[in-house]
């Protein structure tokens, strides 16, 4: 069945994604160099580039591979709890990938299903949601720009997450986007990234960005110590580079209600969370926030507690004292490190 580029770009729009584009699977090499340009400016980097280096030429990892689609969906519409913001990643707290009610998860199902339909053999890629090479297709295909803060941004801004989907058909859609360059003289995520992730233009330090310090990090390992209150009241991502941006502003319009939020905030004030035992963690918050796996559910307590030194308060003292005998290691160190900080 000979679908064409426009025919599958047509579908996903209809099925509600802000933006589809279509590559050939060639023109992923320059991804390569990309990775390069960032080991020179970050040397510790360069072991992972081996690993990443395979979507540069993703025909490697999954021969059948041609070209790649890159669908773009905006959560810049939904509706965030006061309380969890400066907590939880927007990205995050709006992920469809982990909310089968949502109206993004439906969508996805469906659009995997027209593709079946139509003979097209697929893979969908783990370098979807955000990753690098997912935003280097989606430059690629016209979908939207990088802007100073490393974030792909579309007419909807930085407010959007990505999936892609490896196919067997060789065929190519290209956007034309006109959005303008960020302003030269303009430094405000720099400038907002506090623990100087974000030392240059278009370069993150992905070993000291706060996201990736948040639920990522080297196994069983704190946040330096030098880093822990500049990385906020964050306990699982962070959007300081995007909130502060000129370009995202009026793009979030919180005009709908995401599946699931008002039962999550209950678990994430940060007492509750230093009072959970680890089950309720396990059950209630790694299905959501799967990028804490239930071998680091610890972090959930290490990062609420950091958060109490940030924004210290006479009322979590007992808490701090309470997480001085936790059972697990890095915990009582973060709890230790916390109680010199405030007594």
């Amino acid at each position: 069945m000979n679908i064409t580029a426009k025919e599958i770009h047509d579908k996903a729009m209809e099925l509600g994604y802000a933006a589809c584009g279509i590559v050939k699977a060639q023109d992923m090499r320059d991804y390569e160099d990309m990775l390069n340009k960032r080991s020179e400016r970050y040397p510790e980097t360069k072991q992972y580039n081996s690993y990443f280096a395979k979507f540069a030429k993703p025909e490697e990892d999954e021969p059948q591979a041609k070209s790649v689609i890159v669908c773009a969906g905006r959560y810049g519409k939904y509706k965030i709890p006061e309380e969890l913001q400066g907590k939880i990643s927007k990205y995050y707290l709006t992920d469809y990938r982990v909310v089968p009610e949502s109206k993004e998860y439906k969508a996805a199902a469906l659009f995997d299903e027209y593709l079946i339909g139509n003979k097209i053999q697929f893979k969908k890629n783990t370098w979807a949601g955000g990753s690098s090479a997912g935003k280097y297709a989606a430059v690629k295909s016209g979908i939207g720009i990088i802007r100073k803060n490393s974030l792909l941004y579309t007419e909807y801004g930085s407010w959007v997450w990505l999936e892609t989907w490896l196919i067997d058909r060789e065929i190519e859609y290209i956007n034309k986007i006109d959005l303008p360059p960020c302003p030269e003289d303009c430094t405000k995520c720099i400038d907002a990234c506090a623990t100087g992730a974000l030392a240059e233009p278009y370069q993150v330090h992905p070993f000291i960005c706060t996201s990736s310090l948040t639920y990522g990090g080297l196994p069983n390992t704190l946040p330096p110590e030098e880093l822990r209150i500049k990385m906020k009241s964050w306990l699982y991502g962070c959007d300081d580079c995007q909130d502060c941006c000129p370009m995202n502003k009026d793009c979030w319009t919180s005009e709908e209600e995401f599946p699931g939020l008002d039962d999550l905030r209950n678990y994430l004030t940060l007492e509750q969370i230093c009072t959970l035992d680890d089950e309720t963690l396990k059950t209630k918050l790694s299905p959501i926030f799967f990028y804490v796996g239930h071998d680091k559910i610890w972090k959930w307590k290490v990062h609420a507690l950091r958060t109490m030194a940030y924004q210290y308060e006479s009322k979590y003292l007992p808490y701090i004292e309470q997480a001085l005998n936790d059972k697990n290691e890095l915990v009582r160190d973060m709890a230790e490190w916390v109680f010199e900080k405030v007594k």
